[in-house]
């Protein structure tokens, strides 16, 4: 296994350009896994504004206010660039006076290479390679805890969580996908702080959740964020299921979809897949199947199904479009479950995703299978994944890339001299025009 081309094609360019800069974090960990990463951070002590300057403003863009960092766009994929950061003292990482400064609201106080290992949150992820010597860079023994499986606070965990409670999600993360085991003062810390998430921005929190959803190990994840205490505060409705029928359903799933990601190349990458599993059960039990399937108080149950949504995933910010993908798949499966109006069910945008939600919800328990094997297959599932991907890489440039930049006036036309103006023809000439 081997780093992507284009994440070690930035660093080099950084690096031509006199700066200093290196892969971070998950990805070289995961290597030393031997997983292929997935995810590339890159880290320098080039500022955002240098670094937009070293790609130039059609490859690059700065964003962020608590923590500001430039996005570099190279080959159809955006990766993120950050600035070596140092420890912010108890006024600079306030966002406002009002703060009694313990969260970190304003994390833009630059530093050296040696500052940003001190302010990582795990010794697993302070790893740093150099693309030239093609040596991992390795101050705080990250490497004998990777090979020993264990997750390792750098500095007072309790501490740590309070500047920013993700880190905890990450501890998490850390021992549901890849099976490392929790120092007892991390364990205990997150036991006491797992409230704290909840003032974490539902943004960062959504962007949290679809990581955990894009891998295949989300099932032990959550299993590790229910078992510590964590999951009733990062998502509720999740971990008020959990040992429901429902939330047995919801785990079936879940299981099914990570084995899915695991041995599929080119499985769906919609989003709306895996957070229409996640909640499925809770959904089905808030409408109407037998009206749904009939066409009968459709409305009513749309929006019952939209609330549902809404309520489930409480503590995200979930983009309406995604809620309403979400509710025409939901809506979709009595239908499909009933074997009704089969030839209109099958031109629907999201059939393709309704069809593997119920193929999933078969394998999970048997439901419908039947009815299943009835189902048409989707109108060329491997096209409409292929577009899928497209939409979704597209929306992302659309959102992330700059502004086109604004045309350039033309310049005024020059006012022409005397000799330079043909002559006005005169009224003789136009009177004898109009004779002719």
């Amino acid at each position: 296994m081997r780093f992507n081309d284009a994440p070690v094609a930035i660093v080099r360019q950084l690096v031509n350009n006199g700066f200093e800069a290196y892969i971070v974090g998950g990805a070289v960990r995961d290597m030393l896994l031997e997983k292929q990463p997935k995810d590339y951070d890159i880290t320098t002590n080039a500022t955002p504004e240098e670094v937009r300057r070293v790609f130039g403003r059609r490859k690059c863009r700065l964003i962020g206010k608590r923590f500001r960092l430039a996005l570099v766009f190279w080959d159809g994929e955006t990766y993120e660039v950050s600035t070596f950061r140092k420890e912010p003292n108890h006024i600079e990482r306030r966002g406002r006076p009002t703060d009694k400064g313990e969260m970190i609201w304003n994390d833009n106080v630059f530093g050296t290479l040696e500052d940003d290992v001190r302010r990582r949150d795990f010794t697993a992820n302070a790893l740093y390679y150099d693309v030239n010597t093609d040596e991992i860079i390795d101050m705080i023994n990250g490497m004998e805890d990777i090979k020993t499986r264990v997750v390792r606070c750098i500095g007072v965990p309790a501490t740590r969580f309070m500047e920013d409670p993700v880190r905890m999600l990450r501890a998490l993360k850390l021992v549901g996908q890849h099976q490392f085991k929790m120092r007892e003062n991390i364990r205990k810390a997150i036991v006491e702080k797992a409230a704290l998430i909840q003032e974490a921005s539902p943004a960062r929190l959504f962007e949290e959740l679809q990581k955990i959803l894009n891998t295949d190990s989300a099932l032990p994840i959550f299993e590790a964020c229910q078992e510590n205490g964590f999951l009733k505060y990062f998502c509720p409705m999740l971990s008020t299921l959990w040992e429901t029928p429902g939330g047995e359903l919801i785990r079936a799933l879940l299981k099914q979809h990570d084995d899915c990601i695991d041995h599929e190349k080119n499985y769906f990458k919609e989003k709306s897949l895996p957070m229409s599993l996640m909640a499925l059960p809770y959904l089905l039990s808030v409408i109407d199947m037998d009206e749904v399937s009939r066409h009968v108080n459709v409305v009513a149950n749309q929006d019952a199904c939209a609330k549902a949504i809404h309520t489930f995933f409480l503590t995200f910010n979930m983009p309406k479009e995604m809620l309403y993908d979400i509710r025409d798949i939901v809506m979709l499966l009595p239908e499909m479950a009933a074997l009704h109006n089969l030839d209109k069910v099958r031109n629907n945008p999201v059939y393709p995703l309704a069809y593997e939600v119920f193929r999933l919800l078969t394998m999970a328990n048997g439901w419908m299978a039947d009815a299943f094997a009835e189902l048409p297959l989707p109108n060329d599932v491997s096209q409409w994944q292929e577009q899928a991907t497209r939409e979704i890489e597209e929306d992302s440039l659309q959102t992330q890339q700059p502004k086109r930049p604004r045309r350039r006036r033309r310049p005024a036309k020059r006012k022409k001299t005397a000799a330079e103006t043909p002559a006005q023809p005169t009224n003789d000439s136009l009177d004898s025009t109009d004779n002719e």
